[in-house]
């Protein structure tokens, strides 16, 4: 959980350059043992609590969090009942989760080849036996295409998959009716103790004369996350980026269908718990064997290892570090396949280097493009610090990681972001909604050419190594934050910042994990003063 305090002297400035022996945080009358802090802006900090203390029982408690300099106290912030505690989920780490994604008339533009459905099919291919997913489209208005489908077999899938091809792209767009339906849909077929989570994709505003603004208070109040996805600069991205706060969940932007593979992976394995080590995509000939070592260690209790391709036949075989492979009948052992899909779910899988052989049996004779991911489920993550949801040309950009096994720091570790800049502006469309043009009878903008930009795809082109040494806007040294700044700010457009860490366990086997945020740069930047030089 991230607590953001600020931090002022009597005069009311700013108290700068505290770390995190200048806090400490109580939960329902128990002391947090291990907190990371990083300053955000002058005086304002957000402390990351990875392992919040044990509580006796479900419920709200109180939160205080004190401000000290060696043993004394000198100011404190309380919050009555801050903090939820729920009960032990039952289900064994299953979710109830519904897909809630515009079908608006933008979206023959933003996302014409449909990319949106194929990965929302590809996260049906990835859902576990006993997930239970439900799926919404909307536009004017909202519709429910699949209420709760519990995934048992290769049939329920292909059910929500169905549901998903009927998302279209047709009239304006009604975010809060999306919502509401994503409500009735959690709120069907009992409580089996799955967590409830809302996965939420616009291209757009909320275009309809219906309030906004109610629904996301009763998910804060139930306390089910709404993860959200803005597609392009179209979004209202400001919206978005609150919702998932006020939820305690997360946002991410892909500034075009190209991109929104990996933002899709990212949402949904937070969504789930499965946190990305590594992804890759090749293109593989009938006959050919690819192989990828996958490290693994000590804390992971799950490894999850997947393909997905088309128009072929490909197979995965896992091979564990004494070289024995996997035996999908093998207890431990969740094996799902299907005509464009292979996973391999592991638990307890033996730490050390493993290795993933992907065979092309059947192809084209020019190949085909296969997809591999690779996550776990883990109690040693890496955490992104939040970054503002735009900034001007030119202003630096703090890149700020966390990176924990439990509530013990990891230090000694690798952190780099590589970094994708835009290949366009970002689009100017945010303006035209809020003046509220008219749309045409299939709810796309007129096309003016103020936000007719042409934008590529990116590729990485910075990389930006990140420091636990206390010298780069990391707080103290080898408290387990690594971050630095980023200044080649002077494109508009979407940044991406693929972020991976590598280092060793506390056991000493070594571990790889993956993350990634976004952010825009748009405008230039203010000036805090300017002198006329005829003066």
């Amino acid at each position: 959980m991230l607590i953001k305090v600020k931090v002022k002297n009597e005069n009311d400035y700013p108290i700068r350059n505290l770390s995190s022996n200048n806090f400490s945080v109580i939960i329902g009358k128990k002391s947090v043992q291990q907190i990371a802090v990083r300053e955000s802006e002058p005086g304002m900090y957000i402390l990351d609590v990875r392992k919040p203390p044990q509580q006796d029982k479900a419920g709200k408690y109180d939160l205080i969090v004190y401000y000290k300099v060696g043993n004394q106290i000198l100011a404190q912030a309380e919050e009555k009942e801050a903090v939820e505690y729920t009960a032990p989920i039952p289900g064994g780490g299953k979710v109830d989760l519904v897909l809630i994604i515009d079908s608006s008339g933008s979206m023959s533009d933003n996302d014409p080849q449909g990319t949106r459905r194929v990965h929302a099919k590809r996260f049906v291919d990835f859902a576990r036996v006993g997930d239970r997913i439900g799926v919404v489209k909307f536009t004017t208005w909202a519709t429910i295409l699949a209420n709760l489908t519990e995934i048992r077999t290769d049939a329920d899938r292909q059910v929500l998959k169905n549901a998903i091809d009927q998302i279209g792209d047709e009239y304006f767009t009604n975010i809060e009716d999306g919502l509401w339906k994503g409500l009735e849909v959690l709120d069907q077929g009992g409580d089996v103790g799955n967590r409830k989570v809302a996965v939420l994709l616009t291209d757009g505003f909320h275009t309809v004369s219906d309030p906004l603004g109610q629904a996301i208070v009763e998910y804060q109040r139930r306390g089910i996350p709404v993860y959200t996805i803005a597609l392009t600069g179209d979004a209202d991205e400001d919206l978005l980026r609150s919702y998932a706060d006020a939820t305690q969940a997360k946002y991410l932007k892909a500034p075009s269908a190209a991109e929104l593979g990996q933002i899709w992976r990212e949402i949904i394995g937070a969504a789930i718990g499965e946190r990305p080590i590594l992804s890759s995509s090749f293109s593989i000939k009938q006959g050919e064997t690819r192989q990828q070592s996958i490290p693994v260690d000590s804390s992971q209790e799950v490894l999850v290892a997947g393909i997905t391709w088309s128009g072929s036949l490909v197979k995965l075989n896992l091979i564990r570090p004494d070289g024995v492979s996997v035996d999908p009948t093998d207890p431990s052992v969740e094996h799902t396949s299907g005509s464009d899909f292979e996973i391999y779910r592991v638990h307890s899988p033996m730490p050390g280097q493993w290795t993933a052989q992907v065979q092309g049996v059947e192809t084209p004779d020019t190949g085909t493009q296969v997809n591999l991911t690779i996550a776990t489920v883990t109690p040693l993550f890496a955490e992104v610090f939040p970054v503002k949801t735009t900034y001007t040309k030119g202003e630096a950009i703090v890149i700020a990681v966390s990176l924990f096994e439990g509530d013990k720091p990891v230090t000694g570790a690798q952190v780099e972001a590589k970094i994708t800049k835009p290949g366009g502006k970002v689009s100017k469309t945010r303006s035209i909604f809020t003046e509220r043009m008219e749309r045409d009878a299939q709810g796309r903008l007129p096309k003016l050419a103020i936000n007719v930009l042409n934008r590529q795809a990116g590729t990485f082109d910075d990389t930006l190594p990140l420091f636990d040494d206390g010298l780069h806007n990391d707080g103290g040294a080898n408290d387990g934050v690594y971050a630095n700044v980023y200044s080649a700010t002077d494109t508009e457009g979407t940044y991406i910042f693929n972020i991976t860490a590598v280092g060793k366990d506390s056991k000493g086997f070594d571990f790889r994990r993956e993350l990634l945020v976004t952010t825009d740069v748009a405008g230039e930047t203010t000036p805090i003063f300017a002198v006329d030089p005829s003066e």
